[in-house]
């Protein structure tokens, strides 16, 4: 449920279950591509606005959500035996993708009125950089993984954007949320607060942009 800061009305719920019925039946299975996915264009560049919700993964940048299919053109490999084999219509899925040892574990979304398979779905949402996914990551504005924390919130007091941060005392991970225009529609940051080496101290070690699509677009 999203609450308006301001107006403390409430604007949004959303209600999702992730077991499926017992004897559910997702209809017959179609391999069509839907027209949206064959419509996708990869942007050029990920610009200086943090309203379009790109993310640079490894030098090719995407604009979130994104097909399945369109990160499987550059290189990712469907781990069939770690993806839901097909997704129901209107329905979420479970897609894994490897490339050179890399990982993307992310559900995946189904907005075809058929049941289809993974390729067919999007991902709402890619996060690059952590302990899963240790590749280049960098979104609009120049915020990149590796980047000091002090850099960091230069580069958006600069862009005059509204951010929070959240850190529990005593741990070793700072997170920033930036630019929310609504609910799962913003760009997730992780500071590595610690010192066991894995990450700088005081660094960004992931960044995630996240587009969550409503029912009504």
């Amino acid at each position: 449920m999203s609450v308006d800061n301001e107006t403390g009305v409430l604007s949004d719920i959303e209600v999702r279950n992730f077991v499926e019925p017992e004897g559910f039946d997702a209809g017959e299975i179609s391999e069509e591509i839907p027209a949206e996915v064959t419509a996708y264009e990869k942007p050029d560049a990920l610009g200086d606005s943090l309203e379009e919700f790109r993310i640079s993964l490894d030098g090719a940048v995407y604009e979130v959500p994104v097909p399945v299919s369109v990160l499987i053109a550059d290189g990712w490999e469907l781990d069939t035996s770690d993806s839901d084999a097909e997704v129901a219509a209107h329905d979420i899925g479970w897609v894994t993708l490897r490339k050179g040892g890399q990982e993307i574990r992310e559900i995946a979304v189904n907005y075809a009125d058929y049941a289809t398979i993974p390729e067919n779905c999007w991902f709402e949402t890619l996060s690059v950089g952590g302990y899963t996914l240790e590749a280049e990551g960098e979104l609009p504005c120049g915020i990149k993984t590796g980047m000091a924390e002090a850099d960091l919130t230069a580069i958006l007091d600069q862009a005059g954007v509204t951010y929070t941060t959240e850190a529990d005392e005593g741990s070793d991970f700072a997170y920033y949320k930036i630019n929310e225009l609504a609910y799962d529609q913003c760009y997730e940051l992780t500071v590595y607060k610690g010192d066991d080496g894995h990450f700088g101290k005081d660094t960004v070690m992931e960044v995630t942009c996240r587009n969550v699509r409503s029912e009504q677009e």
